[in-house]
């Protein structure tokens, strides 16, 4: 997953504006029916990750079938106490993407499929049968913070 953070410039205004106008799906950070791609994140590494009966449920609800999928957004940095290559940071309003009510998400392109080859693909049952594998790429703005996060997700 590629994430960049930057504030809003009155160059990307223009970029932002052009983005939101051709995304194929718009959600907020507060919605409650989201199909996020890495939902089960933990502080650790994804081949430790086991997903328990409730957790095996939530991937298949019903309401992700007309979603296209977005990040869970968290931030990779090195803990030297624990020796893992990345902790997880929730949001300050702790919704499901893990940032505050203030974003909106744009999904700019999403399609199901292998993108990359298949060393470099997750083998593990995160995702709806449908998105078992794919891409999805996206902007999430806060227009009261001026921030704008562009995503690229390929799993």
């Amino acid at each position: 997953m590629y994430l960049v953070e930057s504030l809003i410039d009155s160059d990307q205004k223009e970029k932002i504006k052009t983005n939101k106008n051709n995304a194929i799906a718009l959600y907020l950070a507060k919605d409650t029916c989201l199909l996020i791609i890495n939902r089960f994140a933990k502080k650790g590494y994804y081949d430790t990750i086991k997903l328990s009966a409730e957790e095996k449920i939530i991937i298949n609800k019903n309401c992700y079938l007309t979603k296209y999928p977005v990040p869970k957004f968290y931030i990779y940095d090195y803990d030297p106490y624990n020796n893992s290559l990345w902790q997880f940071k929730k949001g300050e309003n702790n919704t499901e993407v893990s940032l505050s009510d203030d974003y909106t998400l744009y999904v700019l392109d999403a399609k199901s499929g292998k993108f990359v080859t298949d060393s470099l693909l997750s083998k593990y049952e995160f995702m709806p049968k449908n998105w078992e594998h794919g891409f999805s790429r996206g902007i999430a703005v806060n227009k009261k913070e001026n921030i704008v996060i562009y995503w690229l997700n390929v799993w």
